[in-house]
């Protein structure tokens, strides 16, 4: 293996020295050269295609994922490959890894894939520990491997087994995920034994980014995802694990708490929190992830514990209740201010802030008051400042809909993944019913049950996932449409323009 300066594997810069001297041809097609990666299930070459192009930009160079020798007569292990090749195969994304074959030679299971020269995130951390990477190349890296998830999870795909060692970070920047194949698919798409029945491939997540509920036993979930990029991220930032490398069910089981980080302002380390929460529903989605970690830039502070952590709530009411009592003393001297009881003129109300703005005949006034100095006879000698401000009014129920009146499905797929939002500016936690009615495709032939479900979004959750699977059947010709509708909301939220949306399962013959 040749690594350059800056711990990339340089594989342009191998000689005929360097590569493996016993040679392998698979399928009389791909020369195996060097070996550039090993797994517990495979072990990754370099090869050359003979019947490639070699004018393409890449050349003929491929990379070869080979199916370790001692497990090519295990069911589940070849199984997996091969749901690894099905789910990476239809996830057509610039940051997913892309997958050209899968073959077999004899009893040799083998991937074809694009070659990446670069390294895996796990050995980028490992150097620059205890720091951590920059907050730029944290986000970033962080932003392409939730962008690939979220397109997957679209796609009815969950990877699995998010860890350091499945991103990969080419020499150019770029980032490409590695390694779906790990979540279960539905019987239908998995293999069979002699009798008939689902091979299923038990998850082998990595434990250390594993959520509790994987852990557990449980099939991997989008929001499973959610949590071991938390803890990537986390690690990124920190330079250590979020937990000491244990498993989060000890964690959990240890009531182990999370150390804050001071390099995260307090709404950003709130979603971070969020995506390590020990339960599903209590993760945001990725996309939701990454807009609250990115919405702010970063504001250093001093490390807050759990304790404190409102501790910006309450400076913020005391500085607010410091600037009432400025302004009400400029408004008692100013004769054009007006009853004491109304709102001074020189506050400007817009939106949901109030902007302090002195008028240009005031004087101009620099004040440095720390809250903990002010003598609290002064404040007994003004009146209550709620009488000073109304209530707000409470804002408008929310809205539920549907993103389009249409969506198309592979016949291939194993669900159909349909997104479903909730507008309402107050964050309300919000239940959405829905039901399926069939239309040239029929429920039990086309798609499966249940028929009926309850979309429930969280408070402060706007986006949700509605799961339809499909049933694959090959020997049914053209294409089949159902549809998926919104029956009514909770809480008085209404149902919008798009209630409803036709799901047409593609022919793919």
């Amino acid at each position: 293996m040749i690594v350059n300066d800056r711990g990339w594997l340089d594989l342009e810069a191998a000689d005929t020295a360097s590569v493996a001297t016993n040679c392998t041809v698979l399928r009389d097609r791909y020369v195996l050269e060097q070996q550039l990666g090993d797994g517990g299930n495979a072990v990754i070459f370099r090869a050359v295609d003979l019947r490639r192009d070699s004018t393409v930009a890449e050349g003929r160079r491929v990379a070869i994922k080979l199916l370790r020798p001692e497990l090519r007569n295990r069911p589940h292990s070849v199984a997996r490959l091969q749901r690894e090749f099905r789910q990476t195969q239809a996830l057509t994304h610039p940051n997913v890894v892309r997958f050209h074959d899968l073959d077999c030679d004899g009893e040799t299971w083998f991937i074809v894939m694009e070659l990446l020269t670069g390294e895996a995130l796990g050995p980028r951390l490992r150097r620059a520990a205890p720091a951590g990477l920059p907050w730029e190349e944290t986000t970033r890296i962080a932003a392409a491997t939730a962008e690939a998830l979220a397109f997957a999870h679209d796609q009815g795909v969950t990877h699995g087994d998010i860890k350091p060692d499945n991103i990969f970070v080419t020499a150019a920047g770029a980032v490409r995920v590695l390694d779906f194949g790990v979540a279960p698919e539905s019987a239908p798409q998995s293999q069979l034994d002699k009798h008939g029945i689902p091979d299923a491939v038990v998850a082998a997540a990595t434990r250390a980014y594993a959520s509790p509920e994987v852990l557990e036993g449980q099939d991997p979930e989008p929001r499973d995802d959610v949590f071991s990029l938390a803890c990537v991220i986390y690690e990124m930032l920190a330079g250590r694990h979020p937990y000491g490398r244990r498993g989060a069910d000890a964690a959990r089981d240890a009531r182990t708490g999370i150390e804050p980080l001071a390099s995260l302002s307090p709404p950003q380390w709130a979603a971070l929190a969020a995506g390590l929460a020990w339960n599903r529903r209590d993760r945001p989605g990725v996309r939701e992830l990454m807009r609250a970690l990115t919405a702010a830039p970063i504001v250093p502070t001093e490390p807050h514990r759990r304790s404190s952590g409102a501790w910006w709530l309450v400076a913020a009411i005391g500085l607010a209740f410091l600037l009432g009592v400025v302004i009400s003393r400029f408004g008692r001297e100013a004769p054009q201010s007006g009853s004491r009881g109304a709102p001074p003129a020189n506050v400007a109300t817009g939106g949901d802030a109030e902007v302090s703005r002195v008028s240009d005949e005031a004087p101009p006034v620099a004040v440095a008051v720390a809250v903990a100095d002010i003598d609290s006879a002064e404040f007994q000698a003004e009146e209550p400042l709620a009488a000073e401000f109304e209530e707000p009014p409470p804002l408008p129920p929310g809205m539920v809909a549907f993103d389009a009146a249409s969506m198309a499905v592979s016949e291939r797929a194993v669900v159909a993944a349909i997104p479903v939002r909730h507008f309402d500016r107050a964050g309300r936690s919000v239940e959405v019913g829905w039901r399926a009615i069939d239309g040239t495709a029929a429920a039990g032939r086309d798609y499966g049950g249940p028929q009926v479900g309850l979309a429930k979004f969280a408070e402060g959750h706007a986006f949700r996932i509605i799961y339809v699977p499909i049933v694959s059947d090959m020997r049914t010709a053209g294409d089949r449409t159902f549809t998926v509708e919104l029956t009514g909301a909770s809480g008085g939220a209404m149902l919008g323009m798009y209630s409803s949306i036709a799901v047409t399962i593609l022919d793919d013959a």
